[in-house]
């Protein structure tokens, strides 16, 4: 995983079920992150998708 400011390796500090509490091991910056099963990332992709279609449609009626 890499840091989301400076874009370099990350170590991780603490496991508490699907988070991970990481640092970065250029910047120190520190940041959570949180494991999604692949069915439920999926599935949250799937409602993203409905909701941009939903909005164009919207969009081009106006």
């Amino acid at each position: 995983m890499n840091c989301p400011v400076c874009r370099q390796e990350t170590i991780v500090l603490r496991k508490d079920g699907a988070e991970r509490r990481r640092e970065c091991t250029a910047c120190h910056h520190r940041f959570v992150t949180v494991e999604v099963p692949k069915d439920e990332q999926l599935r949250q992709q799937e409602a993203v998708q409905t909701v941009i279609e939903a909005a164009e449609k919207l969009k081009a009626a106006a």
